[in-house]
């Protein structure tokens, strides 16, 4: 008698609401809501991007300018195994989070075209995201920036390949 009920409680939630009309108001707002949180994650992942970098620059700086004669065998095996632990570290954080802003503009643009393949675009209301244009400078600015690290931490890595 229990497995009864339990199969009908798990069939009740199988199923799908029943799909209703949306006044294009809501439709509006509901797709508007979504890409400014998509926008927001971008963001947040660009300054995550930004902190990381200068902790590791920071520290990669104080473990390059430490005077050469370090106090113990020890820490001159570890000043050396700093040199390159942090940019390598630097680099894969840096790819990490490139790989999650890549994830999202591709999550966006894929929400921006879904809109407007269900939509009649209502001159009242503004552009669900902006123009091509904007959209352009806006990919360009959250792409560059973690390409620029990636490319400094490799400079220094292959600088220091090959000087080792």
């Amino acid at each position: 008698m229990m497995t009864d009920e339990v199969i009908q409680l798990d069939k009740k939630r199988v199923q799908p609401p029943a799909k209703k009309p949306m006044p294009w108001e809501e439709f509006y707002e509901l797709y508007r809501k979504y890409i400014v949180d998509e926008h927001n994650i971008l963001n947040q992942r660009t300054i995550w991007l930004a902190i990381s970098q200068s902790f590791f620059f920071g520290g990669y700086a104080s473990v390059a300018n430490a005077p050469k004669e370090a106090k113990s065998p020890i820490f001159a095996a570890q000043q050396e195994l700093l040199l390159w632990l942090l940019p390598s570290a630097a680099l894969i954080a840096c790819f990490c989070v490139f790989l999650g802003i890549i994830a999202r503009s591709m999550n966006l643009e894929s929400t921006k075209r879904k809109f407007e393949l269900c939509s009649e675009e209502d001159e009242n209301y503004p552009l669900i995201d902006g123009t091509t244009r904007v959209k352009r400078m806006e990919i360009f600015s959250i792409w560059v920036l973690p390409i620029i690290f990636m490319v400094t931490w490799l400079v220094i890595l292959i600088r220091q390949f090959i000087h080792a």
